[in-house]
């Protein structure tokens, strides 16, 4: 199987999702209101950064398995026993980290009606029944992914993204509105998932009986583990840490209309994920060959080709579709930090390839110690932007972290200069466009004109440095169509 099936089965399985996620928040917003959804919000903000705390063990079990096509069932088997016994055993850590932490960071939360506030402790044994949930679910994920079982887990895992999604909206609209029936109703989805990714499992390893792996690999997965979980960890804080911080600083409210349009603007990190995805066994499997860091360069190329266009849509209908979206009041507060989140979301989908890289080479540490060393410089300027600036300030501050995070992941996978050059010339393309989707209201009769001329140039450097993995990614013959 290619990379760019691969690829396109990950793409199709968000598709849906997401769908659905345009559909049911407003529905959520309506029925259960701002403040509420705020809170909901961080509770399944809580749940998904405790799902990556895995230990890094799904991330390991994917790179070990894919290096292993030659290997016998057997031995597949013991990597697979070996993991899943580790992930069982290191969960307990995550459930009793969860339970020291959520508390305080649910508390955190401004709410002026205490009926919400007494939701949020009821809300509390179903956040910690679904840390081990997540745990194992990263693990059976990460055993496909070493298998390139795509089609399988994008099938499970999308059915299962609307099942935890539509689930508590029915329970919300015909039943009780309150946060503990909303949770418990989602982890039902989450069980049938779990359920459908082990037997999956099953069948893609041929497991045997239950039986450790050597110590070497043993060593090497706790290794790789062990660095992805520093990643795990700190990764997500420096991704969500802004959302805490408005309902800290601000109102649950602010939270909604922050969170609304970030959860939006963050579909365009689904091409990223689907082709990264597919990469990292490919990736591992060529042990770093020349040939597979062409690859990599190639779908940096290509990503870019993809998203910037994208990215420019979406900046000049924003505003439009937010006040549609949200009603037009909400929508207007929430247009400037779309604005500015989306060029970060961006440029963070493009550092997504040498993250893969790093990844595949085993090499996880540079990873970590990168997002470690971003901790305090992102907190300190978080909090001063925000106080200064408000949600703007937050979408700011978030964007700056992205940009630094790219460019110093850019400079350890070691880019070659001409995939930069065309990195940074969408990098002004989009700048302009974000630009000038800020002084829309002002430009008055000159916006569309300068909207033409903005896509006048994208298209000219589109089409003046196609990838040459655009053939196979959308199965168009381009060169024979250009030949014409």
């Amino acid at each position: 199987m290619s990379v760019a099936k691969h690829t396109v089965y990950n793409l199709a399985g968000s598709v849906i999702p997401i769908a659905v996620s345009v559909v049911t928040v407003p529905l959520y917003l309506k029925s259960i209101g701002l403040d509420r959804y705020g809170v909901l919000a961080i509770c399944w903000l809580l749940v998904g950064y405790f799902n990556l705390f895995d230990f890094g063990l799904g991330k390991a079990t994917s790179q070990k398995l894919a290096t292993m096509a030659r290997s016998t069932s057997l031995e597949r088997s013991r990597i697979f026993w070996t993991s899943a016994l580790l992930s069982a055993s290191l969960s307990l850590i995550a459930v009793l980290v969860f339970v020291a932490i959520a508390p305080t960071a649910l508390g955190s939360i401004k709410l002026a009606d205490p009926t919400l506030r007494k939701e949020v402790s009821g809300a509390l044994p179903f956040l910690i029944l679904a840390v081990p949930f997540g745990v194992m679910q990263s693990l059976l994920v990460g055993t496909l992914e070493g298998r390139r079982e795509f089609l399988r887990i994008n099938l499970i895992l999308g059915i299962g993204a609307i099942t935890t999604s539509v689930l508590p909206l029915l329970a919300a609209l015909y039943v009780s509105r309150e946060l503990p029936l909303l949770l418990a109703t989602s982890l039902i989805g989450r069980a049938v998932m779990l359920v459908a990714l082990a037997v999956s499992c099953v069948r893609a390893v041929k497991l045997h009986r239950p039986q450790l792996a050597e110590r070497t690999h043993i060593k090497e997965l706790l290794r790789f583990g062990g660095w992805t979980t520093v990643s795990n960890i700190v990764g997500p804080i420096l991704v969500f840490i802004d959302r805490f911080a408005i309902g800290a600083v601000l109102t649950a409210a602010a939270l909604a209309l922050y969170v609304a349009p970030f959860n939006l603007v963050s579909q365009l990190t689904v091409l990223p994920a689907a082709l990264s995805s597919a990469l990292l066994p490919r990736l591992a499997g060529e042990k770093m060959s020349n040939e597979a860091a062409s690859l990599t360069l190639e779908a940096s190329r290509l990503l870019a080709f993809m998203i910037t266009p994208a990215t420019i849509v979406m900046a000049i209908g924003a505003g439009w579709f937010l006040q549609l979206w949200l009603g037009a009041a909400n929508g207007q507060t929430a247009r400037e930090p779309a604005l500015v989140l989306l060029a970060g979301f961006w440029i963070n989908s493009l550092a997504r390839m040498p993250f893969v890289k790093l990844q595949a080479s085993g090499r996880p540490d540079l990873i970590a110690k990168l997002h470690v060393a971003e901790i305090i410089p992102y907190f300190v300027l978080l909090y001063f932007f925000m106080k200064a600036f408000g949600l703007v300030g937050a979408a700011v501050a978030w964007s700056l972290r992205c940009s630094v995070d790219a460019v110093v992941m850019h400079r350890l996978a070691r880019y070659d200069r001409a995939t930069i050059l065309i990195l940074v010339t969408h990098g002004f393309l989009v700048a302009s466009a974000v630009a000038l989707a800020f002084l829309w209201p002002l430009v008055g009769p000159l916006r569309w004109p300068l909207a033409a001329f903005v896509g006048i140039m994208t298209a000219v450097v589109m089409l003046r440095s196609p990838p040459r993995q655009l053939d196979e990614m959308l199965a168009i013959p381009l060169s024979r169509l250009q030949s014409r």
